[in-house]
């Protein structure tokens, strides 16, 4: 009867020994950079659209988990490794592969050097894990080898490990050991041949790694070659293969690498806000909140307060780079939106919207070069989500998002409809985003861990049309006192004002004809319209929002809007006690407006309008 070989006794590394690895690994370079360069069939291959693509049939699609279980010390060598998947997932997501290519995972990948954001992650070496700038990249090779071979892709390259990491999937002793890859730049690769034209789709959620591969027409179907599953170049694997010992838990301080790891995060740093120009509801919730950094855009240089003397927060400080970076991007933004950039575009401005999506884009672009590895979970602003979904910063996170807006599609749809009812306006179609990226950011909100928000009709839309899950959080407002007292017994008709410029979007063109039907003037709060016909032949009024008396000698505050996402002149208005005829879109709860009526609905606001000067008629 045989027994089980015994492990043999771990001996620590010495400096000699690790020179004479790196002189190996440096000639084995050497050597396969020149036979690379005379291979002329390796190339890499370009991503495709998903359009044409989405019907095709499923050959295989693999999941791995990203956080395994692991002593607390090698936290940061894991969350390393997830940070090196974000960078090397874009190289092969959509890639169109030909039938008889061959798919070399460094000719796709390049070499992964900490100038193009590699970080230092986990990597078996000599029977250790052990910290290296871009370890961690096996979990892609080892998830891209099985999904090759249930896809019947021909092997031409692959090797296994030679210890295995008991967390770690698909590597020695598990049910997943044939399809055990290994890479080590450049010449430790894994290489496949596809046996028909193929399209590799991968994604990094908050906890795992999926790799699918779609193909047009089935393996094995007439006029496509047959499957061969063979490895031409493959190391053999080691079924029984020592569990390795992590370099920065085994307390081994004989070895040289004793105590060069990166320190440990503490809990606090890995949870972080992402603020873009938060409201008051945002930073009130924040102020109940334990355990999260602070990452303030106007304010980079200062201390976020703390949340509470008894539990202090740790506030993470900008560096100099950021910090400069946030300024000016609030100046060019400030700019764009006060003087519209006509020295720059005589002829025709940028839309308004296009400005502000150009400067939160900025905003993200740099808060996602800035991120830290360790940096697991993110609360972040709505505005941020879509840039930040595109820059592959959210992949291996848990994200949390404050909604303050509709989403981009329906945001669109709704401007569409009252760009129908009213083709005058050119307001109603200066900007569109592409039908993909409208896709996109729905992707990103079913991503998320948790969504909050205060505007109601938000909150009802991804419910009731998306099946999300959405927190609501109470409307800010302060309680003016004394309040406005409410005119009773009048004869005229009533004072009232549209809080809002004069847009399209506000619901303007409803209200002019509705108050050119009954002869009523009007006070604006915002700017004049673009169009001069819009209050023509009406007795109009405008005051800027911000002026002590906006509100004085008003009746009531009208917002038919279509879309209304920062309702801050009606919350102050309800805090004076004035009567509100608002629509769906200005999000505030049951009970608080005086009558609701919806957008594009000029019947409704006429009949809105006449109640409540009935209502101000009684003595």
């Amino acid at each position: 009867m045989s027994t089980a070989a015994q492990a043999p006794e771990f001996r620590p590394p010495s400096r000699r020994q690790a020179a004479w690895f790196w002189f190996r690994v440096w000639a084995h370079v050497l050597r396969r950079g020149l036979r690379n360069a005379a291979d002329f069939s390796l190339r890499r291959h370009r991503p495709v659209s998903e359009q044409g693509w989405a019907e095709a049939p499923v050959l295989a699609e693999v999941r791995s988990p990203l956080w395994q279980d692991s002593a607390p010390e090698e936290f940061m060598l894991l969350a390393g490794k997830v940070e090196n998947l974000r960078r090397a997932v874009p190289a092969f997501d959509g890639l169109h592969l030909p039938a008889g290519q061959t798919l070399s995972f460094w000719r796709q990948l390049g070499p992964p050097w900490r100038g193009r954001g590699f970080v230092p992650g986990r990597e078996i070496r000599a029977g250790c894990v052990v910290p290296t700038v871009a370890g961690g990249l096996c979990q892609l090779s080892n998830a891209l080898a099985r999904a090759a071979r249930l896809a019947g892709f021909e092997f031409l390259e692959r090797h296994g490990h030679s210890a295995r990491v008991a967390a770690e999937p698909g590597l020695g002793g598990t049910s997943m050991d044939r399809d055990d890859a290994t890479v080590f730049w450049n010449y430790v690769d894994l290489r496949v041949r596809a046996p028909l034209d193929c399209r590799l789709e991968l994604e990094l959620s908050a906890e795992e790694l999926m790799v699918r591969i779609r193909a047009r027409h089935p393996v094995g179907s007439a006029g496509t070659p047959a499957a061969r599953a063979r490895s031409l170049r493959t190391l053999p694997l080691h079924p029984e293969a020592p569990p390795a010992r992590g370099c920065l838990s085994c307390g081994e301080q004989r070895c040289f690498r004793h105590g060069r790891g990166p320190r440990p995060a503490p809990e606090a740093a890995r949870r972080l806000v992402l603020l873009n120009q938060p409201g008051p509801e945002l930073l009130q919730w924040l102020d109940g909140q334990a355990g999260w950094s602070e990452v303030q855009r106007w304010r980079p240089w200062q201390q976020a307060a703390r949340r509470a003397a008894a539990d202090p927060t740790p506030v993470t400080v900008p560096t100099w780079t950021l910090r400069l970076r946030l300024l000016a991007l609030g100046l060019c933004r400030a700019l764009a939106l006060r003087l519209q950039l006509q020295a720059f575009w005589p002829r025709r401005a940028p839309p308004r919207q296009a400005l502000m999506q150009w400067a939160d884009e900025a905003l993200a672009r740099s808060y996602a070069r800035h991120l830290r590895p360790e940096q697991r979970e993110l609360l972040l602003d709505q505005s941020l989500l879509l840039p930040l979904a595109e820059a592959g910063a959210l992949g291996g996170r848990r994200y949390e998002v404050w909604l303050n807006c509709l989403p981009m599609s329906e945001l669109q749809a709704r401007l569409d409809q009252a760009a129908q009812r009213w083709p005058q306006d050119p307001n109603l179609r200066d900007f569109r985003l592409p039908l993909a990226r409208a896709e996109r950011e729905l992707r990103a909100l079913h991503g998320a861990a948790a969504l909050w928000t205060s505007h109601v009709e938000v909150a009802r839309l991804l419910r009731e049309k998306h099946g999300l899950t959405v927190q609501l959080r109470p409307w800010q407002w302060k309680q003016e006192l004394p309040q406005v007292p409410v005119r009773t017994g009048i004869s005229g008709p009533p004072r009232h004002a549209l809080a809002g410029s004069a847009l399209g979007r506000k619901g303007a063109w409803e209200l002019a004809q509705v108050l050119r039907e009954l002869g009523w003037p009007l006070r604006v709060l915002g700017s004049p319209p673009s169009d001069p016909a819009l209050w023509a032949g009406l007795k109009v009024e405008h005051r800027s929002p911000d002026r002590s008396d906006a509100l004085d000698g008003l009746d009531a505050l009208l917002l038919p809007a279509y879309i209304e996402h920062a309702p801050r002149l009606l919350l102050r208005a309800h805090g004076l006690g004035l009567p509100l005829i608002v629509s769906p879109a200005c999000g505030l709860p049951p009970g608080m407006a005086w009558a609701e009526v919806a957008a594009g609905d000029p019947a409704g606001l006429r009949a809105a309008l006449l109640a409540l000067a009935t209502s101000l008629a009684r003595p």
